[in-house]
């Protein structure tokens, strides 16, 4: 039955009337439980576990268990071996477990017995505290070495807290679970005396635990951060009203788990964390911390939420170098355009187009992402996924050597200046409205042998002579779809990887005209180059059109960057 249990034991020594001290307070007794006993006078019809060998239980069992019974605690001999040998000890170990029931609340007596003892008590109470439910409530020792006539009774109890917060500290490092610092400071607030830390803070303490504890096993590196910044302002409060008896452990335990925590924290030391994460920074700085989280996770071979950080890791290491940063969590106007330069570096590795270092990233980013990807979606494909922590640290070592590349300045290119993409058919005029409203840096015309006749004039009106042109001429500009897939890319692929933009304009020219002008869009956006699309529209007659060709025609922009003056 669980409650109150009080295990001790009785040697085989000469034991005399001694007058034993705990804290203020002395009472003279035979034996060092009894005193103990009698000191603490509240372990009445608590269940009392005394370990003897048969030799102790022959000469002083029946003595000591008298006197425990006078003051209301209810004795049991627990026969145990002397602990000679391996087999001994475990056997001293099995009677403290069995005879000890879960959920309990144990005072151990340490004093008498052999002096190795002490260590199987401990193992006992750690398996007991670790697996049943069992509360220490204290673990004390009559030093007779320290004083004969009046030997102090010390307490253990915070040196064996001390192991419970090793455990509940290492489990958070190495897992990242919090739940047993948390239930350790729940269990300081609970006991009684001097904890060193009021039961106030220790509480304040217990929220960003568990809310930092669900952020890491769910893999959200941002509320991480925030939830490890509150956590350590909160670690600082404690330490600093860590007082009385047991300040200097508490400060020990503390100190320890700020260390544990501040690798999560977006701001260390007594640099005020953000607000939310709306105001936080996205710098180098957060760049190594996310890092360092992803560094974590890999080394502990959680592949899923590893993956998962450095897929956003590697979105936001182009943003820094960039420089766009400003909202830097809006999905739409910048996660968006950087996951798409991220891809287009992919495919312009594979066509010979990227930059060493920008093929480089190319290629993690692809890598990344499919396996990032294999994972999130539970294996659910034809191949065998097949997991290696070791791939997973090269993957992670791969993006820390980004962060190098990007020191040196090597930000995915952004190109430079606007291209149009537009048809010209048998009506100028489009040509003419396009120039206008894009005033391009340089553009592509999908033509005819035909149309290409009026193209000069067309550009002469629109006084875009200076603008370079690239002029792919359709064979058959009605079923010539299969001549664009042939013989476009590798003369449109340079272009479209060296434009800032390219807008493509969805009015004019025939049927194959237009495939050309979407296919050439669409062969943009998959090198990484912004998109933009409009469409031009003239309200007059045929006959006005091609009376007064070259008058601007509206503007529809459909997306992309607005029209800019000519």
């Amino acid at each position: 039955m669980a409650g109150l249990h009080l295990v001790t034991s009785i040697g085989t020594g000469e034991y005399v009337e001694t007058a034993y001290r705990l804290g203020e307070r002395e009472v003279r007794a035979r034996f060092a439980p009894v005193a103990l006993a009698r000191l603490l006078g509240d372990l009445r019809g608590a269940c009392a576990s005394v370990l003897v060998t048969p030799k102790a239980r022959a000469r002083w069992y029946d003595a000591a268990a008298s006197e425990l019974a006078e003051l209301g605690l209810a004795p049991e001999p627990v026969e145990i071996p002397e602990g000679r040998n391996e087999d001994e000890l475990l056997a001293i170990f099995e009677a403290i477990t069995r005879r000890v029931p879960a959920g309990a609340s144990v005072v151990l007596d340490v004093t008498y017995g052999l002096r190795h003892l002490p260590f199987v008590h401990l193992a006992a109470l750690a398996f007991l505290t670790g697996l049943r439910d069992v509360q220490v409530r204290g673990i004390y020792y009559g030093a007779f070495e320290l004083d004969r006539q009046a030997p102090p009774i010390l307490e253990l109890t915070p040196l064996f807290n001390l192991l419970r917060w090793y455990h509940a500290l290492e489990m958070a490092r190495e897992t990242g679970n919090l739940t047993g610092v948390a239930r350790q400071f729940e269990e300081e607030a609970k006991r009684r005396g001097p904890s060193g830390m009021a039961e106030r803070d220790l509480r304040a303490a217990v929220e960003p635990l568990s809310k930092l504890s669900i952020a890491l096993a769910t893999g959200l590196p941002l509320e991480a951060g925030l939830h490890a910044a509150a956590l350590g302002a909160a670690i600082r409060a404690l330490a600093g009203a860590a007082a009385g008896g047991r300040a200097r452990a508490s400060r020990l335990v503390l100190a320890t788990l700020e260390e544990v925590v501040a690798p999560w924290a977006v701001a260390n030391g007594s640099e005020p964390a953000p607000a939310g994460k709306g105001a936080m920074c996205l710098d180098r700085a957060e760049l190594e911390r996310e890092l360092g989280l992803a560094e974590w996770y890999a080394g502990h071979g959680d592949h899923a939420k590893a993956l998962g950080l450095l897929r956003e890791w590697l979105v936001n290491a182009v943003l820094v170098a960039r420089g766009e940063t400003a909202g830097w969590l809006d999905y739409n106007a910048r996660r968006k355009p950087a996951e798409e330069a991220l891809n287009g570096l992919s495919e312009r590795r594979k066509r010979g187009l990227a930059s060493e270092s920008g093929g480089r990233l190319g290629e993690l980013w692809e890598r990344v992402s499919q396996r990032r990807n294999r994972v999130q979606h539970a294996g659910m494909t034809v191949d065998n996924i097949r997991l290696s922590i070791a791939k997973l640290a090269e993957e992670a070592a791969a993006c820390r050597a980004v962060l190098g590349d990007l020191a040196r300045g090597d930000a995915p290119p952004a190109g430079t200046g606007r291209l149009l993409v537009t048809a010209l058919g048998n009506s100028p005029g489009v040509l003419f409205s396009a120039l206008r409203a894009v005033a391009p840096d340089a553009a592509i015309i999908v033509t005819s042998e035909t149309a290409q006749a009026r193209l000069a004039e067309a550009v002469a009106a629109a006084g875009a002579e200076r603008v370079p042109r690239d002029v792919l001429v359709l064979q058959d500009p009605h079923r010539g779809w299969r001549e664009v897939e042939a013989r476009f890319g590798a003369q449109v692929d340079p272009l479209l990887a060296g434009a800032h933009e390219v807008v493509a304009n969805l009015t004019g020219g025939t049927t194959a005209m237009q495939y050309g002008v979407e296919w050439t869009a669409l062969r943009a956006r998959r090198l990484g180059t912004p998109v933009g699309r409009l469409m031009l529209v003239d309200t007059r007659s045929p006959e006005e059109q091609r009376e007064r060709p070259y008058e601007v025609a509206e503007a529809v922009w459909l997306e992309g960057t607005r029209p800019r003056e000519p």
